[in-house]
């Protein structure tokens, strides 16, 4: 299902970009991003468009080797008054593609073998859902590649252009100070409640937040989370991360009763 919500262009390669950097600049690969717009906030559907891009760049990391590059620039059309279309394009200098290949990228279950990617394991389900996201959004999706010459994926999707929000309007620098601050004078007591009824995902969200010097109550449901926060003390739990779907009280029941509390 496609939503159309206000979304901050540069917000979203700016997330893309700190999801992505460390595992391609780990790998050798020098990675850029170059925004151009001229209308920073649009109505569209920013999870689809991420889950495109990150299919996109982390193809392109697993195919481009070390000393390459990826680049992700952002160009925008006004088409009248309202309505703008935004183009994604992401290059990189990895092992392309053979026109053969080409004609064929977004079938479904469809992966090129090569040397680079000969230890690679994966559906080939990535391009055709790409391509049925973006044209559900109403924009369209193009490849050009050349065998050993890299590729480029240019992404168009066309918009209504949107006010931004009170929500989205505020400075990111000084909002990731405040917290970095904030973070720095309240980790040493900051206790953090987490519900998770999903005992791997638990234990590794558990682990990172240990690793970053905080405490952690867990709950395997929302009823006990309920249960621990009534029996804590005043401000004891700083954060409380909250699992939707839990078997005998799920998140939403659960943060009603606490806030209640």
């Amino acid at each position: 299902e496609v939503v159309k919500e206000p979304l901050l262009i540069e917000a979203l390669v700016d997330a893309i970009f700190s999801m992505q950097c460390d595992n391609i600049k780990n790998r050798g690969i020098e990675y850029n991003t170059d925004v151009k717009i001229t209308v920073p906030c649009i109505l569209g559907d920013e999870v689809h468009i991420k889950q495109v891009l990150m299919n996109i760049i982390s193809n392109a990391a697993k195919f481009t080797p070390a000393g390459g590059f990826i680049k992700l620039s952002v160009r925008q059309i006004k088409t009248d008054e309202t309505h703008v279309t935004t183009t994604f394009i992401c290059e990189d200098s990895g092992c392309g593609m053979s026109k053969e290949f080409l004609t064929k990228i977004f079938d479904v279950f469809t992966q090129e073998r090569n040397s680079n990617s000969d230890s690679i394991k994966g559906t080939g389900l990535g391009m055709p859902i790409s391509k049925l996201l973006v044209n559900a959004m109403g924009g369209e999706i193009k490849v050009e590649s050349e065998l050993n010459k890299g590729s480029k994926f240019t992404i168009s999707i066309p918009a209504e252009i949107s006010a931004i929000p009170d929500y989205l309007d505020f400075n990111v620098d000084e909002e990731a100070e405040r917290l970095a601050e904030a973070y720095r004078s309240e980790t040493e007591s900051m206790k953090v409640l987490i519900a998770e009824d999903n005992e791997l995902n638990a234990e590794i969200l558990i682990e990172i937040l240990k690793d970053s010097g905080f405490e952690v109550g867990y709950a395997v449901d929302g009823s006990q989370a309920v249960e621990m926060f009534a029996q804590s003390k005043p401000n004891e739990y700083g954060v409380v991360l909250m699992d939707m779907r839990m078997p005998v009280m799920d998140g939403c029941e659960a943060s009603k009763k606490i806030r209640s509390l």
